[in-house]
């Protein structure tokens, strides 16, 4: 005997409600798609180039701060400054992007030769006026959405690093003057000390800036007597691009001339890393004077 055969009704309603949910988790994944694919890219860009923004806007915040520092000859007091290292994600989405913030003691130098000829009573006495900067902090972050970016202090100028190049955001303490050929040069040195330090994430670190001391040289010549009195600034960095583009640029908005008043060369160091370590010297002729003021300033992030 034959069993009997379920009613088609019932067959019927289990097709439907297995259609049912496949329909539910194809509009499900249709719609996680179309965030996934447009809404978190353009979501996450602007999050990164937003924290970028930020990024700029506290680094030239510690160099005003430093340099308010050597300004007011402030020895008692410890500047603080907020780095935000990353960017924040979107919950499921997307996750977080972390920065890296770094300072070394040693990295980056900038030397300062001052070769002063005078012709005394028929003789030629040279005297030398020297200083040196080194240190550097920076904050690498890269970002997925956004262009991979670096933010340098060093030598008292704020650097922006990329893929494309290096940019100088905020030039070092340095003011020329030409007096009809005689260059007078006023020029501030910071060097940086203090312990390593490496951090990364998204969190925000702090960085407490403490002025060391300051010490201002000065070396003078007198017209009739200087015989080709010369300055020269040697800098030893991986951002070549941003210094000597930065140098031209200031030297000629001052009416110096690239031939006669000054020259610029770059000679490659290290390319055993990238990006390769430069030196970029500056030659200025005729400097009929220069005043120096050379800081120390530790930098820590306050932990014990």
């Amino acid at each position: 005997m034959r069993s009997p055969k379920r009613p088609a009704k019932d067959s019927d309603e289990g097709v439907s409600a297995t259609v049912g949910t496949i329909m539910a988790l194809m509009v499900f994944m249709f719609l996680f798609g179309m965030i996934q694919n447009q809404y978190v890219p353009v979501a996450m860009k602007d999050a990164e180039a937003n924290h970028m923004r930020t990024v700029e806007s506290q680094f030239g915040t510690l160099k005003e701060k430093i340099d308010t520092l050597i300004m007011l000859n402030a020895f008692n007091y410890s500047a603080y400054s907020p780095i935000t290292l990353g960017s924040d994600g979107i919950p499921v989405f997307a996750s977080q992007t972390p920065g890296f913030l770094s300072f070394q003691s040693g990295k980056d130098l900038v030397n300062v030769t001052y070769i002063l000829n005078k012709n005394i009573s028929g003789r030629i006495e040279t005297s030398r006026l020297y200083g040196n900067t080194s240190g550097e902090i920076d904050l690498y972050v890269p970002n997925r959405y956004y262009t991979s970016q670096k933010f340098v202090y060093a030598c008292g100028a704020v650097i922006l690093y990329q893929d494309t190049g290096a940019v100088m955001k905020a030039g070092p303490g340095f003011s020329i003057i030409n007096q009809s050929g005689d260059i007078v040069v006023n020029l501030r040195t910071i060097r940086l000390i203090g312990d390593q330090i490496t951090k990364s994430g998204t969190s925000t670190e702090g960085l407490y800036s403490s002025l060391i001391y300051t010490y201002n040289s000065a070396k003078s010549s007198n017209r009739t007597e200087f015989l080709n009195s010369t300055l020269w600034i040697n800098i030893t960095s991986s951002y070549a691009d941003a210094w000597e583009t930065w140098i031209n640029s200031t030297l000629a908005e001052h009416g110096l001339n690239n031939v006669t008043d000054f020259s610029v060369t770059k000679t490659l160091i290290n390319s055993n890393q990238l990006p390769n370590i430069y030196q970029v010297s500056l030659k200025i002729n005729d400097v009929l004077s220069l005043s120096m003021k050379r800081s120390l300033v530790e930098i820590s992030t306050g932990e014990a």
